[in-house]
């Protein structure tokens, strides 16, 4: 075809709307305020009826139906508080459950840690036990540790009784016979119930830890959180896990029956938010604050051991989790995850957990903004006594302590980033992006958009400018992490931006300010329903679909996805340096300068490739109205592919100045 063209050549007339991209607000979780100061609510030293009274897990709590608030003390002596309110709680010494001490791995009957229940009527009450198996007759002779088990127990007189059917196991994942004599080195091995029960939609959920499934599937060992549930909570066999589609994964004994648990599958594997649910696993509770499921626990992040909450509403996506209470590492262990030695001085921090006093559930499965942080302080080892069974007392002699803590949320619906360096976020998903520096880096608020609360993946978060004024470039040292969800990047907010205001005819004088240069300077719209605005980037994929490009400056641009508008003829029209490929369909390229200057009087200098100026390898798409320059004989203006069918391309003037008068360039290429 001839170099000179003002060219209408129409296949198909295809009508596309672009419906704009809204502001929205975004709740992330808060960090907790901490109220007043620390509390005992249980002392071992001075509260206990024996030496073996003392709490091994979290303070779990239901109410009788003379409504008696019940606490269970869980050990391998298993007691219960009982009283009218969490303040004048008191035991009758009498042990509610004890251990049986067997001694062969495949009857789950060593000792039983009785951690709570779950009841609707208050007198029949139903409990996931935690089991242990050693090969020692009491808590005097040394023994070796085999494995961790779940079972199941009820009582028919409100708590003060249990017992259990003769078909009891409800998960045991190991069916080791090896003993280690030192339990520490090799921790649980097998499985452990975690949580709390809590009932939502018919069904009743719970937590579970586990390093033997990674195990299982030829990975190295690594305790993972995992969400099992029933219909039927007298059933032990009803149990199901999540294998990632459902609560399809049929449980049972390993030591007495093959089972096949491997794809049990933990909470948020294959998500950005993997990883945020790894000790932290002691409460599950529903927020009525938040109106999401809470889970509370001690955990870590980075190298801050604490007590964090995370918070998900369909209970297997679960939001980046945050602090709620540390302690000095100085004068504390701090949970699993802090793996240091313990010295006789420090202090021991287990088994936290949320109860709020007013919760109207009957197993405090609720909490509101405000309630009670509850933990578990083991006491300096130093000068500590013999006990009866010939073990130092440090063993047993423990606190629960308690702080109350208020709730907060963070409503976000914009990034500002006042900052050209390329530092990260600090903390990713807690809706600060909140450099090092102090500053929000353009790194930090992408991160913060890829780390954003699970429920919230189809808002769309715009990231605003205000840079410092010799600071407008930002030129980023690696790769960003894809943004998995919507966002808006308004080169717009910045100082001196201006937009087109000139006719097609005219050329172009929209002025953007922001610059983000150099190879890795590369944004990838992967989620879709997104924008850029006022931006000058050195390239950009469209991979996702319904995004929308305006008033920018690219030199390199792919087009992946669907209905993706690219440049609004007048108000809203792009610079392309060097050219666009299309693959994706039903795209609208329209009102662009491709290949040009602003003016649209010459071509870039500093294009050097061989493609084609619009490279078209798809279908359905319009090419409307924009200026396309022609670069000697390798490079045609407009390229179709073969297997590229029913595209619309019209009004398109190529190698021509924008309102027709004169040629800029011709040289040998086709012009379509």
């Amino acid at each position: 075809m001839n170099k000179l063209y003002s060219i209408v050549f129409i296949l198909i007339f295809i009508s596309l709307i672009y419906v704009e991209n809204t502001y929205s607000q975004i709740m992330y979780p808060g960090t907790p305020e901490l109220i007043g100061s620390e509390e005992d609510f249980w002392v071992w030293e001075t509260d206990s009826c024996k030496y073996t009274m003392t709490p091994d897990g979290s303070v779990r709590a239901y109410r009788d139906s003379n409504d008696n608030i019940i606490v269970h003390l869980a050990h391998y002596d298993n007691f219960r508080l009982t009283g009218t309110s969490f303040d004048n709680l008191t035991s009758d010494c009498n042990v509610i459950l004890s251990s049986n001490w067997n001694t062969d791995p495949s009857k789950h009957d060593n000792q039983h840690w009785l951690g709570g229940g779950y009841t609707e009527d208050g007198i029949n009450v139903h409990a996931l036990v935690h089991n242990e198996n050693w090969n020692k007759a009491n808590d005097a002779v040394s023994g070796d540790y085999y494995s961790t088990s779940i079972v199941y127990y009820s009582s028919s007189d409100g708590g003060a009784t249990w017992s259990r059917p003769s078909d009891y196991v409800v998960y045991s994942e190991s069916d080791n016979t090896t003993g280690h004599s030192n339990f520490n080195d090799v921790g649980h091995i097998g499985v452990e119930a975690k949580s709390n029960i809590i009932k939502h939609d018919g069904y009743y959920y719970t937590l579970l830890e586990s390093n033997q499934i990674e195990i299982n599937i030829g990975n190295s060992a690594q305790s993972l959180t995992y969400i099992i549930r029933t219909d039927d909570l007298s059933d032990p066999n009803s149990w199901r896990g999540w294998d990632g589609t459902g609560y399809n994964v049929v449980l049972g004994d390993r030591y007495n029956e093959t089972i096949n648990t491997n794809s049990l599958t933990r909470l948020n594997k294959g998500t950005v938010w993997e990883g945020n649910v790894a000790f932290h696993n002691e409460n599950l509770l529903y927020s009525t604050y938040f109106e999401k499921f809470m889970i509370v626990g001690l955990g870590q992040f980075g190298n801050k051991n604490g007590v964090y909450y995370t918070l998900s509403d369909d209970l297997i996506h679960w939001s980046q989790r945050i602090l709620v209470k540390t302690w000095d590492s100085d004068d504390y262990i701090i949970g699993e995850a802090d793996t240091r030695e313990k010295s006789d001085f420090q202090y021991k921090i287990a088994y936290a957990g949320v109860v709020d006093h007013n919760s109207t559930d009957r197993n405090f499965g609720t909490a509101g903004q405000e309630a009670y942080l509850y933990w578990t302080e083991y006491q300096p080892s130093a000068g500590s006594p013999t006990c009866p069974n010939g073990l130092s007392c440090w063993a047993y002699d423990r606190k629960i302590k308690r702080q109350k803590i208020q709730f907060t949320k963070r409503e976000v619906s914009e990034f500002i980033v006042d900052g050209s360096g390329d530092l990260e976020d600090k903390k990713q998903g807690d809706g600060v992006a909140t450099t090092t520096a102090n500053k929000t880096s353009l790194r930090s608020a992408l991160l913060e958009n890829r780390y954003r609360p699970p429920w919230a993946t189809d808002e769309v978060l715009t990231i605003k400018f205000n840079l410092p004024a010799t600071k407008k470039t930002i030129t980023p040292a690696s790769l960003f992490l894809e943004p998995e969800w919507p966002f808006i990047l308004d080169g717009t907010t910045e100082t001196d931006y201006t937009g087109n205001t000139s006719n097609f005819s005219d050329g172009l004088n929209h002025n953007p300010i922001v610059t983000i240069e150099g190879e890795s300077a590369i944004i990838n719209l992967k989620a879709g329903n997104s924008e850029i605005k006022g931006m000058d980037i050195y390239s950009v994929t469209a991979q996702g679909n319904n995004n929308k490009i305006t008033n920018s400056i690219i030199q390199n641009l792919t087009v992946e996805g669907k209905k993706n508008t690219i440049g609004i003829k007048d108000s809203g029209p792009n610079l392309i340096y060097k050219n666009i490929i299309i693959k994706g369909d039903s795209n609208t390229i329209q009102g662009n300068y491709i290949g040009t200057n602003k003016a649209g009087n010459s071509t870039q200098t500093v294009i050097s490739h061989s493609d084609p100026i619009i490279g078209i390898q798809s279908s359905h798409n319009t090419i409307d109205n924009n200026l396309v320059a022609l670069l000697g004989t390798s490079h045609n203006g407009i390229q179709i592919e073969s297997d590229a069918t029913y595209n619309t391309i019209k009004n398109n003037y190529i190698s021509v100045t924008p309102d027709g008068s004169t040629a800029f360039s011709s040289m040998g290429a086709d012009g379509i």
